[in-house]
This record gives structure tokens, C-alpha cells and sequence, in this order.
């Protein structure tokens, strides 16, 4: 049997624990300057978060999360200013972030809305420090590389992504919806996005010819400035342990 409107109007007081997961959905990554383009796929988010609810409808947590794409493609801008794909190009990108939360769940009750079941919308807010870490993701490249003579010479290549961090937001909204057969355990249903500050990330390019030149290997290291915009869909559980 489902709760009436007026117990889902109730708001949690106390301590929470909660997990979800869902669908990753990675926007292109396009570095400062505009010389790398990363493309990633669709992929997986999970997360956990560890919260206090006020009894007034506010909630703190603090969230780990954890999210992972693979790289579909990466793009180098070349001398004719073109941003040309990679061959070859493997690899994942994985971000992962601890975040602190702010959330407010609306009581439908108090704006006379009754859907018909417990609902509990929410919206929420978020800051943290997340990474991107491209695991080694790597492509075919061609690299103009300096050598000690000063002179130039252009050369296949590999070009692999390193890993760097930032700040991290993200804007949360969802709804919850209290499950009567188990007193403080909640189905949840939510949409974020989770966005971060320009990382440093380091860019490797080493010869693919061995023995290039004298039994050397050309090789050249910078690092781009890259920021993570992801919208996912998840569905997870919370209990909130001031239910008897």
C-alpha cells in the first residue's frame, strides 16, 4: 500500500547514505588555445554520498563519484590551422571528483500538488575538486619535433593524454520516492551536470620511427587546458536512518 501525500510531506531529519548509477554523457573536449579536440563516447557514472537532512527540506552530503568514457576520437591542429583526427585512438577517460552538496527537496503538499504518490522532488548544487585522467589515451600523430642542432624534422608519432585536476561543479535534479514495504529506503531518479575548471593536463609525443635520427627518439612533452562538461541520468537508492 502507498503513503498518503501528507507522509511524503514529512522531511527527513538526520543521517542518509546513498548510491546510484547511470548513463555518462560526455561533451567534447576541445583544449585552450583550440589545438586538441577530444571526443568522447556515451558511458557510466557511480556514485555514493554520506548526508545530513535538517527537517526543514535542506540536505548536506558530501559525494564521491566516479565517472568513465571512452575515447572515441582525438583531433591535433595542424600547420594548415585544420583540426585533423588521430588514427588508431584508444583509451578511456575516467573523472573522478569528491564533491560537497547542497540540496532542497520541495513538499508538494505545501504547492497543493498531489501526483498520487509519495513524490519527492528535489534540486541541488554542488563543489568539489574532480580530475581527468585520459588513461594514457593515445592516437596516431604527425609531430614537427626540434632537435639539439636546431634543426626541425616532421616525423610520425604517438600522441598519448596525461591526467590533471580542477575545480568541480554541478547542478542536481531529481526526484525520490519512498518505498512502503521498506521504512527509510527511497528509489531515486536524477539528473546532473557536472562541469570542471580548465585542468592542466600533460600531452606526450614520441617518434614512431625508432632510431629516427642518430639512434635517438624524438619525443616532446606541453600541457593543454582541458574542462569536462557531462550530463547523466541515474537511478539509485537512499535510507535515511531517522525513520524507525
Amino acid at each position: 500500500m502507498l503513503l498518503p501525500l501528507g507522509a511524503a510531506a514529512q522531511p527527513a531529519a538526520g543521517p542518509y547514505l546513498g548510491l546510484a548509477a547511470g548513463g555518462n554523457f560526455a561533451e567534447d573536449m576541445l583544449s585552450s588555445g583550440a589545438t586538441t579536440r577530444v571526443l568522447p563516447n556515451d558511458g557510466a557514472l557511480g556514485l555514493a554520498d554520506l548526508g545530513w537532512a535538517f527537517g526543514n527540506g535542506l540536505r548536506t552530503e558530501i559525494e564521491g563519484r566516479y565517472g568513465t568514457n571512452d575515447v572515441a576520437g582525438i583531433a591535433t591542429r595542424r600547420v594548415n590551422e585544420l583540426l585533423i583526427p588521430l588514427g588508431n585512438v584508444h583509451g578511456r577517460l575516467a573523472t573522478p571528483a569528491i564533491m560537497a552538496d547542497l540540496a532542497y527537496d520541495i513538499d508538494l503538499a505545501r504547492l497543493s500538488i498531489d501526483p498520487g504518490l509519495p513524490l519527492r522532488p528535489y534540486l541541488g548544487a554542488g563543489a568539489g575538486y574532480g580530475w581527468l585522467d585520459f588513461g594514457r589515451a593515445r592516437g596516431n600523430d604527425l609531430t614537427a619535433f626540434r632537435l639539439p642542432q636546431d634543426g626541425i624534422v616532421i616525423t610520425p608519432s604517438i600522441l598519448s593524454l596525461g591526467s590533471g585536476g580542477a575545480f568541480a561543479y554541478q547542478a542536481i535534479a531529481g526526484v525520490s520516492l519512498p518505498l512502503p514495504w521498506a521504512p527509510g529506503l527511497d528509489v531515486r531518479l536524477e539528473y546532473r551536470f557536472f562541469g570542471t575548471a580548465r585542468a592542466d593536463v600533460p600531452v606526450n609525443r614520441i617518434s614512431a620511427v625508432p632510431n629516427f635520427f642518430n639512434g635517438m627518439i624524438p619525443s616532446a612533452r606541453t600541457r593543454n587546458g582541458f574542462e569536462a562538461h557531462d550530463n547523466s541520468v541515474l537511478i539509485g537508492l537512499r535510507y535515511r536512518f531517522d525513520m524507525p
